[in-house]
């Protein structure tokens, strides 16, 4: 059009191109997509953690967690406070962990009493659970947790707790590749 209206320029427009918009969503049907195929991919299982024992760092790590659980691991917030309803990411120096800490209070907070809402370990040196840590063999996995069965052992994520509290193992090629924690209570206002 531009070149139309203002004459042509150095690009060439290929008039004979056929643009098809059909995105053919008519043509998807959600029975295409089996319930088998999402299980191979996430698997769920209520398990009671209190159970397990799960620490971080080598030290008890008890569920739910506040960011001063994490102080003595080299986790530093630059900030004091959380504003209301705010979030704020702490990393290891080494970017190898992660927490996410939450206000869901309507008033600032002090950083140190942040619950955290999630936690993450990407190289097995911060969480284990019963000796299971990132870079475990699936069968240690399976053997922690009895009630596990992981049939797609190339790549799915196993979540294990409560609704509320949990932990899940992300599996890519037969090995634990990272270990998170959520606490979704910490979004209760």
């Amino acid at each position: 059009l531009y070149n139309e209206m203002f004459g042509a320029s150095d690009s060439v427009y290929d008039d004979g191109y056929d643009y098809d918009y059909d995105l053919g969503l008519d043509d998807y049907d959600s029975d295409d997509y089996s319930d088998d195929d999402a299980t191979s991919l996430y698997s769920e299982y209520d398990v009671d953690l209190s159970d397990y024992e799960i620490t971080l760092a080598g030290e008890e790590f008890s569920l739910p967690a506040t960011y001063s659980d994490t102080q003595s691991l080299g986790m530093t917030a630059d900030d004091d406070t959380i504003e209301a309803f705010g979030s704020y990411s702490v990393y290891a120096d080494d970017y190898s962990a992660v927490a996410y800490l939450y206000n869901s209070s309507d008033e600032a907070i002090d950083i140190i009493d942040a619950p955290i809402a999630s936690f993450s370990d990407y190289d097995g040196s911060w969480l284990s659970v019963n000796g299971v840590t990132t870079g475990s063999d699936v069968s240690e996995l399976e053997r922690v947790f009895t009630q596990i069965d992981v049939e797609n052992t190339d790549y799915t994520n196993v979540m294990v707790g409560s609704d509320e509290i949990y932990l899940i193992f992300c599996i890519e090629d037969g090995v634990v590749s990272y270990i998170s924690y959520y606490d979704d209570t910490v979004y209760d206002f």
